[in-house]
């Protein structure tokens, strides 16, 4: 507890009747009404509002890919003939860029995405890879995903380099 002298303008701790330092602080008196601290309410790590956005995004996107992985193994799924494999070139790429007919090239090999597209947990961003190589763009975005897994029905053919 604190008193403070008045004609010296020093303080002094009751408890040990030795001079406090004087206080270094604003000349505003502070309110004579004291008030009740605030309720905080304490949110368990993993509950609040950006954990329930994220948990809730991360949810929609696991959907997404496991009817992806449920439509891809389905009779309605668009087959491409099996052999051989196409050498796809950069003028043939450009001509694939649409919602309706989406190519991207990715570490060299040619995947049509097209029926993808309205699986991709992100929506049409995956379209600013189309009609190119989009290896830069998926290890910027998504490093860990197993596009090779994810993608391979989707595979259509080599990307050569001229």
């Amino acid at each position: 507890m604190h008193k403070k002298d008045v004609k010296s303008n020093k303080s002094f701790d009751l408890h040990q009747n030795v001079p406090n330092k004087p206080k270094e602080s604003s000349h505003l008196r502070s309110p004579s009404i004291k008030t009740q601290p605030s309720y905080q309410a304490h949110i368990a790590p993993g509950y609040s509002t950006l954990d329930m956005f994220l948990s809730t995004f991360i949810f929609i996107a696991v959907l997404n890919i496991l009817d992806w992985e449920q439509f891809k193994r389905s009779a309605s799924f668009p087959r491409r003939a099996s052999a051989p494999y196409l050498c796809i070139t950069q003028e043939e790429l450009k001509k694939h860029c649409n919602l309706d007919d989406a190519w991207i090239v990715l570490n060299g090999k040619v995947y049509d995405i097209t029926p993808y597209i309205p699986f991709h947990p992100g929506g049409n961003e995956i379209m600013k890879g189309a009609g190119k190589d989009g290896t830069k763009l998926l290890m910027s975005i998504h490093p860990w995903v197993n596009y090779e897994y994810l993608l391979d029905v989707c595979w259509i053919g080599l990307f050569t380099y001229r």
